[in-house]
């Protein structure tokens, strides 16, 4: 069935036709012609159909939006997470090469103060020592290692597209009666 963005009309929506065939009865239009009956079978047949589609659509679109918004709160914990990760291995990092840092600093602090020290060049042996040794580098925190080691381990999470409410205007619903179509609905997938 095509989906008819436009409003019906009262008497084309199918509150109004089931209305319309309750007042009669299969044992009365048998009585009167044996082709109505079978027509009639038939257009309580289609209402049924079209009533069993629409609360079809209307729980699988309510269980996709339900998955989408379940996936967009993973999406948030998981870049939570990441940056808490990106921030432990830091301190992990700096607690491991704590001495390795110390030693640095301390090294970039003694090169400093031997610049502004006017007599650096009279200073004697004692620093030719430390010259001949060699600097201590700075440990360098490979941050893109880190970050792919934990999409690796915590994959990206997929968030399915926008999901677009179906028009099916023909069947007037409260809230509470779509509420209660698509709980039995799936409540009758369950069994």
């Amino acid at each position: 069935m095509v989906e008819k963005p436009s409003e019906f009309k009262a008497y084309s929506t199918l509150n109004f036709c089931e209305r319309v065939l309750t007042a009669y009865s299969e044992e009365d239009i048998s009585a009167y012609n044996a082709g109505f009956l079978k027509l009639f079978k038939w257009l309580k047949m289609a209402i049924e159909a079209r009533k069993a589609y629409i609360t079809r659509v209307k729980a699988l679109t309510k269980r996709a939006k339900e998955e989408r918004s379940k996936r967009q709160e993973q999406a948030k914990e998981r870049l939570a997470n990441r940056e808490n990760f990106l921030l432990e291995s830091i301190e992990k990092f700096n607690e491991e090469h704590k001495d390795e840092i110390v030693a640095y600093e301390e090294y970039q602090e003694m090169l400093r103060k031997k610049e502004n020290d006017e007599y650096g060049e009279e200073a004697g042996s004692a620093n030719e020592d430390d010259e001949e040794k060699e600097p201590p580098a700075k440990p360098l925190f490979n941050e893109k290692e880190v970050m792919d080691k934990f999409d690796e381990e915590n994959p990206e999470i997929e968030i399915p597209p926008e999901v677009v409410d179906s028009i099916n205007n023909d069947w007037t619903l409260s809230e509470e009666d779509e509420q209660k179509l698509v709980e039995d609905y799936w409540a009758g997938k369950q069994e």
